[in-house]
């Protein structure tokens, strides 16, 4: 690092350099710094960067792969990148179409693609599997990451609040809880992280009426490989998932009160089935969305007036009972 001093003095020399040949001050300072500002920036920021001008293109692009590896491989562990991975491979719009159009095998060879290919591929992270990533991948391997993190940090912090002895001060002159019962741990966001991508990655890959056993124990092979997709999974993870999916719920069906307390408008008595079938179809990025905008209530109401003609069995959660080993 250069001394404060020694900085000002290159970034003044800069800004003379730039007025000079009519570049900007960014793209006048020394190779040096423009190297340090470009490893500095998130991928998106980095790209913005690339925009500013030739100079600046050229630095970004000479470097693209290491800095898009670099910036995923600090933010994003092994065990993530799997699944990130295999949720991003189901991004495109045309997979959910697909689901409701294609034969149920040309479905299932998707899911085990997914699966096996994607979900099941080396734990090495971001940097050690040999592949080069674009900015333009690293935004979106960020952009699912971010939005899982926004929803862990929430869900952990509402899980302090709520759990069996309260984080308040009080007057009693009992012993104030532990640092570790008061503050969400990096472990514990890590763990809120994964369960929400997990929930995220079942919800996308398998249809919302996925058939389930017949009377006479027949299932058909979607549901085999809905089952075997939660073995991937240990016990005690998968009960993280269902705790995920119900605070998700939770979390809608108060962000919604929230919307309806703004707008002045009467109270709605939602059913638990419809939020259930809400989380599992939209999944973490519409949710989000929709939140931003204050249109949660106009999304739900619109789904409950779909379901109502829809006769087939949609399901509500990730999972299914009947596979419970717990």
């Amino acid at each position: 690092m250069f001394p404060d001093g020694t900085a000002m003095e290159a970034i003044q020399a800069a800004k003379d350099r730039g007025v000079e040949l009519g570049r900007s001050a960014l793209e006048s300072l020394p190779c040096e710094l423009k190297d340090m500002i470009a490893a500095s920036c998130d991928a998106k920021t980095a790209i913005n960067l690339a925009l500013a001008g030739p100079v600046l293109y050229e630095v970004v692009k000479r470097d693209e792969v290491r800095l898009a590896t670099t910036i995923l491989k600090t933010q994003i562990s092994p065990d993530l990148k799997r699944l990130i991975v295999a949720l991003r491979s189901t991004e495109p719009s045309e997979w959910r179409h697909g689901i409701n159009n294609e034969a149920q095998e040309r479905l299932s060879m998707q899911v085990v693609v997914v699966t096996t290919l994607s979900f099941q591929s080396s734990m090495l992270g971001f940097g050690s599997d040999g592949i080069g990533y674009t900015l333009q991948e690293a935004v979106r391997y960020q952009k699912i990451y971010s939005t899982a993190r926004h929803y862990a940090k929430i869900l952990a912090e509402a899980a302090l609040k709520h759990g069996p002895r309260s984080i308040e001060p009080d007057n009693t002159g009992a012993p104030a809880p532990p640092d570790y019962v008061t503050r969400v741990s990096a472990e514990e966001l890590h763990r809120f992280t994964r369960a929400l991508i997990i929930l995220q990655l079942s919800c996308r890959i398998f249809p919302d009426d996925l058939p389930r056993p017949r009377p006479d124990g027949y299932v058909t092979h979607l549901y085999t490989l809905c089952r075997n997709f939660w073995s991937l999974f240990a016990p005690w993870e998968q009960q993280q998932v269902r705790c995920v999916q119900t605070m998700m719920m939770h979390h809608v069906k108060n962000a919604l009160q929230s919307e309806e307390a703004r707008g002045n408008l009467g109270e709605w008595l939602i059913r638990s089935s419809l939020l259930g079938f809400f989380v599992c179809r939209n999944g973490l990025p519409a949710i989000r969305d929709l939140e931003r905008r204050g249109r949660l209530r106009r999304s739900l109401l619109d789904l409950d007036l779909r379901l109502m003609t829809t006769p087939q069995h949609l399901r509500q959660q990730a999972w299914f009972t009947e596979n419970d080993e717990l």
